[in-house]
């Protein structure tokens, strides 16, 4: 939050900053997380997978999940990379061009698919000319999300560390 916060006041023009009630990550996540200070645009490698076939790029809070996905399918003898992209606008070319390394593509995010950060992920692989590359992308659908507690949540809408982990199985063919 801090340099999130240092960024906005840099900024010299409106900024959003999205972050969840009810979510402290842990000191080492943090770190490892945001451990850089906030460049419009520009996404973090927080996670660099030998030989990963498949980037997780997490947007926000749900970055937790990801790099949790991540440990779950390391265990399992998969390699990914994880990405914290910071911005849901501009997005990192950085990221689109995972798609031509040949690497497939998930995003997380914890709200809406329409409209939302996997979407812009999309349009900007159109507009780069990548999109044959394979994405897939993890939010929340057009159905109502009751009120529970946040885990319960994301599990429902598959944006887990399990649901994360079946989106790059499913991928892979694993």
């Amino acid at each position: 939050m801090k340099l999130a916060l240092e960024f906005a006041a840099g900024a010299k023009k409106p900024v959003i900053i999205r972050y969840p009630k009810d979510l402290v990550p842990a000191p080492k996540f943090v770190r490892s997380a945001c451990g850089r200070p906030f460049t419009l645009g520009k996404s973090v490698v927080v996670k660099k997978g030998k030989g990963a076939s498949v980037a997780i790029v997490a947007y926000g809070s749900v970055l937790s999940e990801a790099i949790g996905a991540a440990g779950i399918l390391g265990r399992e003898g998969m390699a990914v990379e994880v990405i914290n992209a910071r911005f849901a606008a501009p997005i990192d070319e950085s990221i689109v061009a995972k798609l031509l390394e040949g690497k497939g593509l998930v995003t997380v995010e914890d709200h809406r698919l329409s409209c939302g950060f996997g979407s812009a992920v999309l349009e900007e692989a159109a507009r780069m000319g990548q999109i044959r590359g394979r994405i897939a992308m993890l939010g929340m659908d057009k159905s109502f999300v009751g009120h529970d507690l946040r885990r319960v949540q994301l599990e429902s809408a598959g944006v887990s560390a399990k649901g994360i982990v079946r989106a790059v199985k499913g991928m892979v063919g694993a």
